[in-house]
């Protein structure tokens, strides 16, 4: 994951607790986080780094990304390890 997609998500994290991010990122937030709620990849609020998975897009073994969950859910250009994200990208 790209530094500056962590830093987006973190910032947007700040501004959803002062209520002023967009609206449009909050509810592709709550849809992201109905994905990884159920996730086996998912250990507390990490996308775990020692799980693995099968992307669904490329049938590739893919690791967790380490991320921690619901301040990647607010950064658009972020994506699932797994590829389950695409239909909620901003």
């Amino acid at each position: 994951m790209l530094l500056k997609n962590i830093l987006e998500g973190w910032a947007n994290w700040a501004l959803k607790e002062f209520k002023i991010l967009d609206p449009e990122i909050v509810q592709m937030s709550k849809l992201r986080l109905l994905i990884c709620d159920v996730c086996d990849m998912r250990t507390g609020q990490i996308c775990n780094p020692n799980k693995q998975g099968v992307n669904i897009e490329t049938q590739e073994i893919r690791n967790g990304c380490g991320c921690v969950i619901p301040p990647k859910t607010l950064s658009p250009h972020s994506e699932c390890p797994l590829g389950k994200w695409k239909k909620y990208e901003y």
